[in-house]
């Protein structure tokens, strides 16, 4: 025959077992820990349900009382989970944001992507049409010589407009002769002329300007 039961020890150990699921709830560290207390306290099979099974050892007019005693402590432990369990989850987001934290007033780590100007691409499309023509690419020096600007092309320095004289770096009055080495291309003519000798007198060629 099993021992005897009574209801102070009933009580003892619901006593006893308020004082130990405190402690580990407030030791849990994460979310899985407070479930795993939750199914071990409050399940069907849980430490609770262990002292309410003896109840029926009891007299009749005792049973209520162990089971009054037994639901404040089911309320008591499904608050201290709750309070932990907010409590656990404020810590992990103060974390997280303190690793994950941003400085909005930090310069940018990267260079942000740009487009290309439309007289490019227009330089582009118009060169890729020639090369469909079977014409080829050329393109000049952006200091051009005095040779290919003015005389391989039948041209006198002294009787160009203001504009090339502008474009040469020269604001010397009409009738006057700018003899510089070296002045920026006053047309494409000068690419063209240098295209001549290695094309053997037949030129096919564009020479995009800028």
């Amino acid at each position: 025959m099993s021992a005897p039961v009574t209801l102070q020890q009933l009580t003892d150990q619901l006593d006893a077992l308020e004082q130990q699921a405190a402690a580990e709830i407030a030791e849990a560290a994460d979310a899985a820990a407070l479930e795993q207390l939750r199914v071990g306290l409050l399940g069907k099979k849980g430490r609770i349900s262990g002292v309410l099974g003896a109840m029926g050892k009891l007299p009749g007019e005792e049973r209520p009382l162990v089971g009054q005693r037994a639901n404040v402590l089911k309320t008591q432990v499904q608050s201290l989970l709750g309070e932990r369990l907010q409590a656990v989850k404020q810590a992990a987001m103060v974390e997280r944001i303190a690793r994950e934290s941003l400085d909005v007033t930090a310069p940018a780590s990267g260079v942000p992507m740009g487009h290309r100007h439309p007289l490019i691409t227009t330089t582009e499309e118009i060169v890729d049409l020639f090369l469909g023509l079977g014409y080829s690419v050329a393109e000049g020096p952006e200091v051009e010589r005095d040779h290919y600007n003015f005389t391989a092309l039948n041209r006198c320095r002294s009787v160009t407009s203001k504009r090339t004289r502008r474009r040469c770096g020269s604001w010397l009055p009409d009738g006057c002769i700018a003899v510089m080495p070296l002045m920026p291309p006053t047309r494409r003519c000068s690419t063209r002329w240098r295209c001549w000798p290695l094309m053997k007198g037949s030129i096919s060629a564009t020479c995009a300007a800028r």
